[in-house]
């Protein structure tokens, strides 16, 4: 399958997203609320008034308005969110987040988060935080390549995250020639 390899995390967590139906329907949906704040004048409504953690809205970037999910509140001002469909986290200002129009609402949130959280199969997970040349070897051989290729070995639903030996176009499918097995005898 071809996926996007959309962040990579310190641990070695990846997030990928994958070429479905619902990545294709979130897009039209997002241009159809860009459409809808462009014609529209921002009354108060159009804010987050009351954010939370866990609380699903929308935040402008790059030019488009994109799904995030508040993972941490600071302060009245200043939390942290996690975009859904990449996996990324930034912190914002709670001004800088909008309410998802509720004539969009029920679409928006039957759509799931377009980010898989992945983590490479066969390589130690207690290891906590990767080295700075690790990550940054990874991210400078996958990171936002569109035709990678993954190949699940096994799904860990406590935890919401799926081990995968992921493989750079030229190397799919042999094992011995993933991204995994590189990253172990680098």
């Amino acid at each position: 399958t071809n996926v996007k390899v959309t962040n990579i995390c310190s641990d070695g967590t990846l997030y990928c997203q994958v070429p479905c139906k619902g990545l294709n329907k979130l897009n039209d949906l997002l241009h159809k609320i860009e459409d809808y704040f462009h014609c529209k004048y921002m009354t108060s409504e159009c804010f987050v008034s009351l954010p939370f953690c866990g609380k699903i809205c929308l935040f402008h970037c790059k030019g488009k308005w994109l799904r995030v999910e508040i993972t941490n509140v600071h302060s009245s001002r200043a939390l942290d969110v996690q975009f859904l469909d990449s996996g990324t986290v930034t912190s914002v200002k709670v001004s800088e987040l909008r309410e998802i129009p509720p004539r969009f609402l029920q679409e928006m949130i039957a759509i799931p988060p377009q980010a898989i959280k992945c983590c490479l199969a066969d390589l130690p997970q207690s290891i906590g935080m990767w080295t700075p040349d690790a990550v940054l070897w990874l991210r400078d051989s996958v990171l936002n390549c569109s035709d990678c290729s993954i190949k699940v070995t096994k799904v860990d639903e406590t935890r919401g995250i799926a081990h995968v030996y992921l493989f750079t176009p030229k190397n799919f499918p042999d094992p011995h020639r993933s991204i995994n097995r590189q990253i172990t005898n680098a």
